[in-house]
């Protein structure tokens, strides 16, 4: 009865260890797999959350690189934009131009006629550029023409018709023309200029100040009586019929001058 307590009892403390060894394998892969549970929980919750921002960059990335290419569309339509504007601005430019005789009195005869085959016709003229070459032509082709300007309300030529100097030098006074817009109203005028100290020459009828007032202000009479500034082609015209008068009583003073008293 002793021998089989005994056997019993070591038995019960032999299977002990086993059983708690055991229970702790059944806990650890408990807790192995609550922990893996929570694990994987975690990194679902993870994995949504890196979802939404990876979408949310690929968006803004999408959209960035839109507005880039946006961006860049509009660079370059504004560059584009810019281009065609300098060019239209080119053509369109003003027609503040002045220029001088001296400018070209230095030129031989090579060089006068290599600028007129590039000077283009009044009909022509469609920029400030095109306009200060015809003024140039103008001074080129008639050397009594000492200086052309404008602006967008008028022309200004300076000319010198034959003269005497107290009735008995031949010789040359400087006479200024002025076609101008009337200011704020359709039409215009013509203006003629003698220096102040013209009493001492004699000048023929033909190139006096109220002859050439009225047969400047007939041939330009139609581009001063147009509503708005001077453009371009209409100053061309102006510079081509003021020039074209003074040069015809230019010619018919000269061969007159004889009869000056």
């Amino acid at each position: 009865m002793k021998i089989t307590s005994f056997i019993t009892t070591a038995l019960f403390l032999l299977a002990l260890p086993v059983s708690a060894q055991s229970v702790q394998a059944q806990g650890a892969a408990s807790s192995s797999a609550g922990v893996s549970a929570g694990k994987a929980q975690v990194g679902l919750d993870v994995s949504g959350e890196a979802k939404a921002g990876m979408q949310g960059n690929a968006g803004n990335t999408e959209d960035n690189g839109r507005g880039e290419e946006q961006s860049e569309a509009d660079t370059g339509g504004s560059m584009k934009g810019g281009n065609t504007k300098a060019t239209t601005s080119d053509e369109e430019r003003g027609n503040d131009v002045s220029v001088q005789a001296v400018e070209i009195r230095g030129w031989d005869t090579t060089q006068k006629q290599e600028f007129l085959a590039t000077v283009k016709t009044h009909a022509q003229v469609r920029s400030e550029q095109d306009l200060e070459n015809f003024a140039k032509g103008i001074l080129v082709k008639d050397e009594n023409v000492e200086e052309i300007s404008s602006d967008e309300d008028s022309v200004e030529v300076r000319y010198r018709v034959p003269a005497k100097f107290l009735g008995l030098i031949d010789t040359t006074l400087p006479v200024t023309v002025v076609a101008a817009k009337a200011q704020g109203e359709l039409g215009g005028g013509v203006q003629v200029h003698f220096p102040w100290y013209s009493f001492l020459f004699g000048v023929p009828d033909v190139v006096s100040e109220t002859t050439l007032e009225s047969d400047v202000a007939t041939a330009v009479g139609a581009d001063l009586d147009v509503d708005g500034s001077l453009d371009v082609a209409a100053t061309a015209r102006l510079y081509n019929a003021i020039s074209n008068v003074l040069k015809t009583k230019h010619d018919t003073a000269k061969n007159s001058i004889g009869n000056i008293r």
